[in-house]
């Protein structure tokens, strides 16, 4: 649980503190935005290799090689005089962090059915969403009392900790070895699981709920502290309202997808995403400018995610078969954090003196969301 959440941690405890540090090295925006964007690109190209190598040599050995990446990318940021030093730092981060989020999920898959796997994977979501939830607080307050590079040396530690968890006590759970694809046998495989519309749909209804979130981590401390004149640690607070929902979400997809199946729990999240979008159009029209304005609707549209995320997930990985479940866990994770890049990149490209392209952004990705749920549907659905 611990390893899957780390990447997201690494990614969310330098949250709050990206104003400070922009003011303290004298960076522009784009440069700043790069910090979160070129994370996102590394996390989503890493995901493409760690699944085949994974399927080869097993779990395990990738792992340790992630962790020790993340450990030298948060030494390398703590470090930083210059935006190169930084996003250099933050790109090691990112490299090492989505071992833990590619791997973990393989692992769940490796030791359960696929009808166990959207439980197994919204319960080790659920926990792993505690630690995330609160690192924005956590990293609002390092920032105010120790300065912005300090979130980094935290990272440093859990990662060496991991590494030794992992090396120490982590059981192998992958022993039918592949050999290793490739390039050309590694494109066929992604182009076969790109062609199927099952994979297709649930991958990018994944994919666009991840945009979401991303679009919001971009977007929101602009909003709320630049704009609002809010201080990084309230911004904390609010983030943890907000990933409340995802928590209620999950727990939610916990108790009910095996009973229910995960194609009704995609149905109920689709329904549950089309009211927290409308709020958040409602509220962002209608009342004045201020934290409860965006995150309220967003807890609603968190809750929606809990439950669509991991489900699609699960469905994402029986259609890539028992044989390519690391390539469909890698390609799933590269469409997620690719959505991501993409709607962190346009939040940086359409700042305003208001709320609304935050909005707009999420709501388009609200409708690719439902778009994808609905060609899931189709595919699940159709004979053979």
């Amino acid at each position: 649980m611990v390893i899957t959440a780390i990447g997201p941690v690494a990614l969310n405890l330098f949250v709050p503190s990206m104003p400070a540090a922009q003011r303290g090295l004298g960076l522009s925006d784009a440069a700043i935005q790069l910090t979160l964007t070129l994370y996102l690109v590394a996390l989503a190209g890493a995901q493409l290799i760690y699944g085949p190598v994974s399927d080869r040599f097993g779990r395990k050995p990738p792992l340790i090689f992630g962790m020790l990446c993340l450990a030298l990318g948060s030494v390398v940021a703590g470090f930083a005089e210059d935006a190169v030093q930084l996003v250099s730092g933050r790109v090691l981060q990112a490299i090492g962090g989505c071992s833990g989020l590619v791997l973990g999920r393989a692992m769940i898959r490796d030791r359960h059915d696929p009808s166990e796997a959207a439980s197994r994977i919204a319960t080790v979501t659920l926990a792993m969403m505690l630690a995330p939830m609160l690192t924005p607080a956590v990293g609002g307050y390092a920032d105010q009392w120790l300065g912005w590079r300090a979130g980094f040396w935290v990272i440093t530690s859990i990662a060496a900790a991991i590494f030794v968890a992992v090396t120490l006590r982590l059981p192998e759970t992958h022993h039918d070895r592949r050999p290793m694809p490739g390039l050309a046998p590694m494109l066929r495989a992604y182009r076969g699981l790109l062609a199927d519309r099952g994979f297709l749909g649930h991958a990018g209804a994944a994919g666009f709920g991840t945009a979401a979130f991303f679009a919001f981590v971009a977007g929101a401390p602009y909003v709320i502290i630049e704009l609002m004149g809010r201080t990084p640690a309230e911004f904390g607070l609010w983030y943890i309202v907000a990933s409340g929902g995802y928590m209620i979400g999950n727990i939610i997809t916990a108790r009910l997808a095996s009973r229910v199946g995960p194609m009704r729990m995609l149905a109920a999240g689709a329904i549950a995403a089309v009211a927290g979008y409308g709020s958040l159009i409602l509220a962002a029209g209608l009342l004045p400018m201020a934290p409860m304005t965006i995150f309220l609707p967003m807890t609603g549209i968190a809750l929606a995610n809990g439950i669509i995320l991991p489900n699609a997930t699960a469905r994402a990985l029986v259609a890539g078969g028992t044989g390519n479940v690391g390539a469909a866990a890698g390609l799933a994770g590269f469409l997620q954090m690719g959505g991501g890049a993409v709607a962190s990149q346009v939040i940086g490209w359409t700042r305003a003196d208001d709320a609304w392209p935050l909005v707009f952004v999420l709501v388009g990705c609200g409708v690719g969301t439902l778009l994808c749920t609905r060609i899931a549907w189709g595919a699940e659905r159709r004979p053979g």
